[in-house]
């Protein structure tokens, strides 16, 4: 297989999963001939002298027996290369949008950003969008977690996180989705383990027991150190301060931790609670993004509250 070919097939292992086991099949196959042919030929050039043309004139082995057997030895060399990149390489999982698909028109429930807090019922000031703020004008709140802790989510957690989203499922709707099946909580989790993205448990303290979920969603590096936040609290915990504790302290560990400069929070204007949570955590009004995100059927406005780490530089 010429070197070119080898890179078609590993793009099209890749593009195109339900094709990738066809393929690995054809290169192993290949591979075995290969190694066949190589040795094959190395036997017979090296033991059939009759093959007088293929020998020097002292009767040693011709160069071409190397080459021969080094044909031999590149179809499974190749075929090692393949199956590395296919057991350590990202993997898209099912139904997940593209990487290159811009983040704010994503319709999955982990990028849904407005959410049902239930800690702050005071109905919460419009933001006009033609209003700045300056997001570092205030000094933000400290962490106070007394009651509560966060930390990633894991596998263990799907019975407890699907009772959770099933529970509180009217309480959330229309602000946001949590995963509701064993299925859509697998599509989670994996996203969770990426580089870009990560979910965080709020625990209490005393008991150990789930009382909302924070995910730090679309997380971009370089020069922009920014990521956006998408949360929900358990119903029968709600209206106790958990939300705000655990949010504070997503805030501290990206600032602190993942090095980032800017958390956005994307809020429809309707949710008076999540824009209580957040304004109470430090978070500031930027404006309105139009039409941001298609949900429940529309192309819904959102308001984008920040939050900006005070520091000069790129490091923390």
């Amino acid at each position: 297989m010429t070197s070119r070919g080898t890179v078609f097939a590993a793009i099209a292992m890749r593009r195109s999963p339900g094709r990738s086991l066809v393929i690995r099949h054809i290169l192993l196959m290949a591979s075995v001939a290969s190694v066949a042919y190589g040795l094959t030929s190395w036997h017979a050039l090296a033991f059939d002298t009759s093959n007088v043309w293929l020998y020097n004139n002292d009767w040693r082995p011709h160069p071409v027996h190397f080459i021969a057997l080094g044909l031999g030895l590149m179809g499974p060399s190749l075929w090692g290369i393949f199956v590395l990149a296919m057991l350590l390489g990202p993997r898209r999982a099912p139904g997940e949008a593209s990487p290159a698909q811009p983040a704010a028109k994503r319709d999955n429930a982990e990028d849904q950003p407005a959410a049902a807090s239930g800690d702050e019922p005071p109905a919460a000031e419009p933001c006009a969008a033609e209003e700045h703020v300056d997001a570092q004008a205030e000094s933000p709140p400290e962490v106070r977690a007394p009651r509560t802790f966060i930390r990633p989510i894991k596998a263990a957690d799907r019975r407890e996180l699907l009772a959770l989203a099933q529970d509180g499922r009217d309480f959330h709707m229309p602000w946001i989705r949590a995963p509701l099946t064993a299925h859509t909580f697998k599509i989670y989790l994996r996203r969770t383990e990426r580089e870009d993205h990560e979910g965080h448990a709020i625990c209490r303290r005393d008991t150990g027991e789930i009382v909302g979920v924070v995910n730090v969603n679309n997380i971009l590096r370089g020069s922009m150190l920014s990521a956006s936040v998408a949360y929900y609290v358990a119903q029968g915990h709600a209206r106790k301060g958990y939300m705000r504790e655990g949010l504070l302290q997503v805030k501290e560990h990206a600032f602190r931790r993942l090095g980032l400069h800017r958390l956005e929070a994307n809020i429809q204007p309707g949710n008076a609670a999540s824009i209580a949570l957040v304004r109470s955590c430090g978070f500031v009004c930027e404006g309105v993004s139009v039409g941001f995100l298609y949900i429940d059927g529309a192309w819904r406005d959102h308001e984008r509250w920040v939050a900006v780490d005070a520091r000069p530089g790129l490091e923390t």
